[in-house]
């Protein structure tokens, strides 16, 4: 974090362009790459390759893998890895290449080739240590990429054995656990489908449907309606649980080769994924939990409607619902249609469907979409995500599918449904006519429709990444297939910033709501504060979005604003924004040990910078990471950042009673309290990483075994760590957990395990009663606490 200059810096810095790349090795022998890199490297002092390099670097290494070129590629990849002395694995533009999942199958034997061969020449080569470990790690995924490709085969023969129902008997099983609501945690531990969520229920179900299309295309005859004699809901949950692992290792591609997770072999074929450090572990998922709960000062103030749309459904079934709904199809495979006159539709759609304001569920999804991009409500609403399509037309078009969806299982919930029609009835399927004609009805403009149709179909026919929280209506040819639930409860608003990737703000600094608030933040603390400070430095420039001077001390800031990513997949959008504002620190820590270049800075700022020390720090807009560092850059959250810098007060909350509680030492922000929340020993942190519990789950393939490792937050835990406790009663409640989740995994064990299970949650709620007098006792009260950290 903190750069002293205790080593000497290189005298000389060398920046490698796309440009310069070829003009670099057009004299190298063929053969001897290898030593004409080591040649250059110590002739030439300290190199920096640039995003264009490193990305025809890999460019160059993926094609050479796709003609069987060995030799080839393992010249290109010593490159870039003698001459960066390994940085270069920092580049995703670089370890891309690397990945399995770009590749063709008949391709695998050859980047294993390529891999082993780097790994020996690499490991004669001390200096690249670093990059021997992530060779060798890419080198084992490789190898448990390639053994579960005999899984995916075996899972789409058998939906191709079974084509007239096993796909559709898997989208029912998704669209029924958006139907019942809840969002059941996953369970690491349960190997059966009753451990995933719905949201990996709906992932494992887009992985399979993805799979069977590329291989033997989708016609509309895999889901033909039900009968009878066909296999039950449950009869294909295996292939789901095999479908969602397949997929997650997908994320755990992406977590090896971007956020330099290590993938190794253990005994008998049994592989292991573990993060970089247990801390990186750790903030990703204290990321998630604590993202949910954070507070920024947007929020939805457009008044809503102050009734509940789902309710609103109910009475419409309770006083139409009969009359709206009838049975079509031949015997035996009938299926529930919705069937409104035109002029009652019309009438329905004015009254309910696009009345202006929002329902209670809406404001909800407002509110937090508001906090999480940092902007008004009245911005967010008119952002324009399609040519034609705002948001305000997208959420009010997902009423239509929420209303469809709602009204036709409380028709199916009635007596005398049979189990073939609410099968046949759970999908929604329409030609491209009438599904244009009910929208037209409803009184929706055209370029609307068509807008909101091309973004949230997905066509069977292009044959590319599908996932149907996305893009949940399938067009098969001239017809629609939807879940009507996974399209109606599916978070709509981020799903289309995801897909259009229109932004509020626009992907400038100057639109970067970061820099502005925590610029605003520093701006009242007193400090010497520097915005959007452009550079440059022998070959190089560069800019940094905010730099501060408290004392002696200078701090850099680069600030990223993404959306939350939902997946191991999403994530490389984060690992992406973190390495390239960890490589714009690089740089300018780099320029910093250069005493001419900090007396430049020092005169364009108005500062005394000849020996101050620089630290840096990467600040996201979300939770995410929060805690962790990279690179030797730590990662902070705005709000919290903010928090800090400002009141320096945090809120604690114990059900309804909440305490704030001191972040650093109140008054003037000095130094030396900055750089205490900024290290890796962090006293704020700490009390988050002593309350995780890492919990081991093994995913059980056809050859290979996967153990991935979990972690779990306590707030018993947290609670025993909180500053100010004393020392007995935190002990008790340490062992509280300890029984608590002891029992836990023993309650299919009969009513006796049951019970001592509830005698240690009663045991746990005594502690924490205790707790709650003796913090009353050290701390204030707040009547409103907005950094909501634990709720029992």
């Amino acid at each position: 974090m903190s750069d002293k200059r205790e080593q000497p810096m290189e005298s000389k810095v060398t920046i490698i362009s796309k440009s310069n790349v070829k003009k670099i090795i057009e004299k190298w022998r063929g053969g001897e790459w290898e030593s004409e890199a080591l040649r250059l490297r110590q002739n030439a002092g300290l190199f920096l390759f640039k995003d264009d390099a490193a990305k025809e670097v890999g460019r160059q290494i993926q094609k050479a893998v796709e003609r069987g070129e060995v030799t080839t590629s393992v010249e290109w990849g010593l490159m870039g890895i003698m001459l960066s002395d390994g940085e270069i694995f920092g580049m995703a533009k670089f370890v891309d290449a690397f990945r399995p999942s770009i590749y063709a199958e008949t391709c695998l034997v050859t980047l294993s080739e390529v891999l082993g061969s780097l790994c020996r020449v690499v490991t004669q080569h001390p200096k690249v240590e670093s990059a021997l470990r992530r060779l060798l790690s890419f080198s084992v995924f490789v190898e448990l990429y390639s053994a579960t490709r005999l899984d995916e085969a075996k899972l789409v023969e058998k939906l191709r054995a079974q084509s007239d129902t096993g796909l559709k008997t898997m989208l029912d099983r998704a669209e029924l656990a958006f139907v019942r609501h809840s969002r059941a945690s996953r369970d690491p531990t349960n190997e059966t489908i009753e451990g995933l969520d719905r949201e990996d229920i709906a992932s494992g179900v887009s992985y399979a449907i993805e799979s069977y299309n590329k291989k033997y295309g989708l016609t509309g005859a895999e889901f033909r309606p039900f009968a009878e004699s066909d296999p039950g809901q449950l009869a294909f949950d295996s292939e789901i649980v095999l479908a969602f692992r397949l997929s997650e290792l997908m994320g755990m591609e992406a977590k090896v080769y971007r956020q330099e997770y290590i993938c190794h072999m253990g005994d008998n074929r049994e592989y292991r994924i573990l993060p970089p450090n247990e801390r990186w572990g750790m903030a990703l998922s204290l990321g998630y939990i604590r993202n949910v709960q954070a507070w920024s000062g947007f929020g939805a103030d457009e008044p809503g409607i102050g009734r509940s749309f789902d309710e609103e459904c109910r009475k419409f079934f309770e006083h139409v619902g009969g009359r709206s709904l009838g049975l079509a199809g031949t015997p035996g495979q009938e299926r529930l249609i919705f069937a409104l006159p035109a002029e009652a539709w019309k009438i329905l759609a004015d009254e309910l469907l696009l009345v202006d304001g929002y329902y209670k569920e809406e404001m909800g999804e407002l509110e937090r979409a508001c906090n999480e991009l940092l902007t008004p409500l009245d911005e967010l609403l008119a952002l324009e995500v399609e040519p034609g399509l705002v948001m305000r037309d997208v959420i009010r078009l997902q009423r239509v599918f929420r209303f469809s969806g709602i009204v036709r299982m409380l028709a199916l919930e009635a007596e005398g449904i049979s189990e073939v029609v609410a099968r046949n009835s759970l999908i929604g399927a329409m030609n491209e006519e009438m599904l244009w004609e009910l929208l037209l009805s409803a009184g929706i403009g055209r370029e609307v429709v068509q807008a909101f149709l091309d973004l949230f179909s997905w066509d069977v026919e292009k044959k590319g990444y599908f996932d149907i929280q996305y893009q949940p209506m399938m067009k098969i040819g001239k017809v629609f297939a939807f879940p009507f639930f996974i399209l109606g409860m599916s978070n709509v608003i981020r799903n289309c910033l995801v897909l259009s990737e229109a932004r509020v703000h626009g992907d400038s600094k100057a639109e970067n709501p970061v820099v502005k608030i925590l610029s605003d933040a520093f701006g009242g603390a007193q400090v010497e504060l520097g915005r959007e400070f452009k550079y440059e430095y022998e070959e190089d420039e560069g800019e940094i979005d905010v730099l501060v001077k408290i004392g002696n001390s200078v701090y850099a800031f680069e600030c990223k604003h993404t959306l939350l990513p939902c997946s191991g997949f999403e994530q490389r959008t984060t690992w992406d924004y973190v390495d390239t504002a960890a490589h714009q620190l690089d740089r300018f820590k780099v320029a910093w040990g250069d005493d001419e270049f900090r007396r430049e800075v020092g005169k364009r700022l108005g500062w005394d910078c000849d020996s101050a020390e620089l630290s840096t720090c990467v600040v996201f807009g979300h939770r995410l990471l929060a805690g962790a560092s990279f690179r030797g850059h730590p990662v902070r959250h705005l709000r919290e950042l903010v928090n800090f810098v400002g009141s320096g007060v945090s809120g604690l909350s114990v059900g309804s009673d909440e305490f704030l509680i001191p972040m650093r030492r109140l008054g003037r922000l000095e130094s030396s309290d900055f750089d205490n929340y900024l290290s890796d020993d962090s006293k704020i942190y700490s009390v988050y990483w002593n309350s995780f519990l890492a919990v081991d789950s093994v995913w059980n393939f056809e050859e290979v075994a996967l153990k991935v490792r979990n972690y779990g937050f306590s707030p018993l835990k947290q609670l025993a760590n909180v500053e100010g406790l004393s020392l007995s009663l935190a002990r008790k409640i340490l062992k509280s957990v300890d029984c608590l989740f002891a029992a836990e995994r023993d309650l299919d064990k009969g009513r006796a395990a049951v019970m001592r299970y509830e005698s240690y949650k009663e045991q746990a709620k005594r502690h924490v009663q205790m707790a709650v007098r003796e913090l009353k006792r050290k701390y204030p009260m707040a009547d409103k606490v907005r950094n909501y950290v634990f709720d029992l």
